[in-house]
């Protein structure tokens, strides 16, 4: 016959055990992220999405966090986070693949003075493009993400001058294609209250490439791509213009996202929700974006 009376010894140390363990439970240093559940049926736990040792990492843009503007990307590419925008740099082609930033009506109020501080870019671990790169060769050192869209502070506007921010454009589209593009943005911006943005060169074919310490590609054309998310019309409009003299109303270039993606290799804006990235890639009402912009929007 088994003994019904209880092993007061081992109940003792039972009770002793979920004593200390409670004690540590409850006592233990908080963990700054929560695991993340495993998304087969179990209830087991995953690793949590970044470690502690990540953060650093984290910090210097190289882990895709935030930020809805950011591409697609992969881990072997080159991503630098500046204060006010992020680039994908290209060491074959000594520029950009991509640079991403959110323009806000509120950030349009001029501040800074244009500067022509072009500089090369420290945070390029490769090493970025240099000013004398495009001396002498007959073309200008042209703003991806553009200077008027920073010219909310100094620091904001001088960090456009990196040289990763510069690409070779004919004069003739940096001083007035691009520039009208880029103006009609800042206008959907001012009426909009805010849009994402990504802008960046056409990096396929056959290129000439400048410069004598580095080779920097000339590219056969560049692209835009804008998404509004406000309420109370999501849109989405991307536009690409030839590397030369623009003889066609800018309205003329546009295209949905979803042709500057095919023509490009770019899955751009992936952290939308699906069904609103499709959306926004396929939106196709030009006359949406291009109507007379309401003056009362403006400050």
């Amino acid at each position: 016959m088994f003994s019904l009376k209880p092993n007061l010894f081992g109940m003792s140390i039972v009770a002793i055990l979920i004593v200390v363990v409670a004690f540590f439970y409850f006592n233990r240093k908080s963990e700054e992220y929560e695991p993340v559940p495993s998304k087969d049926s179990s209830n087991t736990l995953q690793e949590p999405i970044f470690k502690k040792k990540e953060q650093k990492e984290y910090k210097q843009g190289k882990v895709q966090e935030e930020g809805l503007e950011i591409p697609e990307f992969s881990s072997d590419e080159i991503i630098v986070r500046h204060t006010h925008y992020t680039l994908c740099y290209s060491e074959e082609h000594e520029q950009a693949k991509w640079v991403a930033y959110q323009l806000d009506a509120r950030e349009l109020q001029k501040e800074a003075e244009r500067g022509n501080d072009f500089r090369p870019d420290p945070a390029v671990p490769t090493g970025s493009s240099l000013p004398e790169d495009y001396r002498g060769s007959g073309y200008d050192r042209g703003h991806l993400a553009p200077a008027g869209d920073f010219a909310f502070s100094q620091e904001a506007m001088s960090e456009t001058f990196y040289m990763s921010n510069m690409s070779p454009q004919v004069p003739e589209l940096n001083r007035e294609g691009w520039r009208i593009l880029e103006e009609t943005i800042r206008e959907w911006a001012k009426r909009d209250k805010s849009l994402l943005i990504v802008t960046g060169p056409v990096l396929k074919g056959k290129m000439k490439k400048i410069g004598k310490r580095n080779k920097v590609s000339v590219p056969p054309a560049y692209y835009k791509v804008v998404v509004d998310i406000t309420e109370p019309e999501k849109k989405g409009i991307g536009f690409i213009m030839p590397n030369a003299v623009i003889t066609k109303p800018i309205h003329e270039y546009a295209l949905t996202i979803a042709e500057v993606e095919k023509e490009t290799g770019i899955n751009f804006f992936p952290k939308l929700a699906d069904s609103l990235e499709r959306e926004l890639e396929n939106y196709n009402q030009w006359s949406t974006w291009f109507k007379k912009v309401n003056r009362r929007s403006k400050r």
